[in-house]
C-alpha cells in the first residue's frame, strides 16, 4: 500500500541520492504528492540533509526533470544528526535519509514508495539499529 497518493498526470522526474558526495541512488518518480491528511499537492525539492551538530552537509538530493535539465531550485535544507554524531534530532534516527514529521509519518512519501530496494534496506537497518538500542 502507497503512502500518498501521486499525481501521476504529470512526467516522472528522476531522483539522485548522494551520501558523502557518493552517489547511492537513482530512480523514477512522481514531482508531486497528497498526503492522507494534507489539503493540497506537495512538491519534491532538491534535498541537503545537514547535521545540526557538526554541521556537515552529509547527504544531498537532485532532481533531473524530464527535458534532461537539473531542478534549478535552491536546496531544501533538513535538519538530521549525521551518523558520526548519532544524536537524536526530533523522531528522524541518526543518519537517516527519511525524515519523519507529525505522527511520524514520512515528509517526503516517494523516497520509501520509489527508491530501490538497496536504499530502502539502508534505512530499515538504521531504524531497527535505532530500536534495537
Amino acid at each position: 500500500m502507497r503512502s500518498a497518493f501521486y499525481n501521476h498526470d504529470i512526467p516522472y522526474l528522476t531522483q539522485q541520492i548522494y551520501l558523502n558526495n557518493e552517489l547511492i541512488a537513482t530512480f523514477s518518480r512522481p514531482r508531486s504528492w497528497r498526503t492522507f491528511s494534507d489539503d493540497g499537492w506537495l512538491s519534491a525539492y532538491p534535498v541537503a540533509w545537514v547535521c545540526p551538530w557538526c554541521l556537515q552537509t552529509w547527504a544531498h538530493s537532485t532532481f533531473q526533470m524530464p527535458d534532461g535539465n537539473f531542478d534549478s531550485r535552491p536546496f531544501d535544507l533538513h535538519s538530521v544528526s549525521c551518523s558520526t554524531c548519532n544524536k537524536q534530532v526530533g523522531s528522524t534516527p541518526p543518519g537517516s535519509l527519511i525524515e519523519l514529521g507529525p505522527n511520524d509519518f514520512p515528509l517526503d512519501p516517494g523516497i520509501i514508495d520509489f527508491a530501490p530496494q538497496d536504499l530502502l534496506e539502508r534505512e530499515f537497518n538504521i531504524l531497527l539499529s535505532k530500536a534495537e538500542s
